[in-house]
């Protein structure tokens, strides 16, 4: 029996050392953590106000008379960004009209050359029905030059030319003839249709820049505003920047 004692009391015994040796470490713990408040309580303490009563009245007097000039700076950010984004779209939309009008003009000038080309084939093609149509009308008085006999018309006993009519086929020529007129026509009214484009293009690029150009304009007046505000104020920012 007493030796069970003993084992209990040994056992109770290490279990205050246990328990003491775990608080002295918490203890050592708290004690690092207290020196390290501690120090930054005396570096708080190092920092001294050195603004007196009416310094700082003076200041709160200034921010309160700076407020109608921040609310100002604060609308012509309202104003200036806008624009400045408006602006940048004119641009790229500027630069987009031009380049498709000086596609437009390439494919109006060369459709004027093919029309130019056409207009001067039908010209050509045009003549020679005509003439067909002419020989066609004296059919019946070829038909009865005999060869070695004198033509009414000239007197002449040589006829040369009177196979190479027989051979004429005017089908062929007014066939030709109604092709190239549907073409001239078809480029007549394709370069109508490029030119109406490109009226409506030359306007729209007219109107873009007349607005780039006001909003430039304003751009610039409110820009002005800007650099006067933030001189009174004392401050650099840029239009563009964030000033919330």
């Amino acid at each position: 029996d007493r030796f069970r004692q003993w084992n209990n009391e040994l056992a109770g015994w290490r279990a205050q050392f246990s328990q003491q040796t775990s608080d002295r470490e918490h203890l050592r713990q708290w004690q690092q953590q207290l020196t390290h408040a501690e120090q930054k309580l005396n570096a708080l303490a190092a920092i001294t106000l050195t603004l007196t009563a009416d310094e700082v009245a003076t200041a709160l007097a200034q921010h309160a008379e700076q407020r109608p000039l921040r609310q100002h700076l604060v609308a012509l950010h309202g104003q200036i960004v806008p624009q400045q984004k408006r602006l940048a779209q004119l641009q790229v939309a500027i630069q987009n009209v031009t380049q498709e009008q000086t596609q437009r003009n390439a494919a109006l000038n060369e459709m004027r050359q093919r029309y130019k080309e056409k207009t001067q084939q039908l010209a050509d093609v045009k003549t020679i029905c005509e003439q067909e149509a002419r020989i066609k009308t004296l059919e019946a008085q070829r038909a009865q030059l005999q060869a070695g006999q004198p033509c009414p018309l000239c007197g002449s006993t040589s006829h040369p030319a009177v196979e190479a009519y027989q051979a004429l086929e005017p089908g062929v020529n007014q066939s030709r003839l109604l092709a190239l007129e549907n073409e001239v026509k078809k480029l007549g009214e394709e370069g109508a249709a490029l030119r109406g484009q490109l009226d409506a293009l030359t306007k729209q690029l007219q109107r873009d820049e007349n607005e780039a150009q006001s909003l430039r304009q304003d751009e610039q007046a409110l820009t002005q505003q800007w650099q006067a505000v933030t001189a009174s104020l004392n401050i650099t920012l840029q239009p563009q920047d964030d000033i919330q």
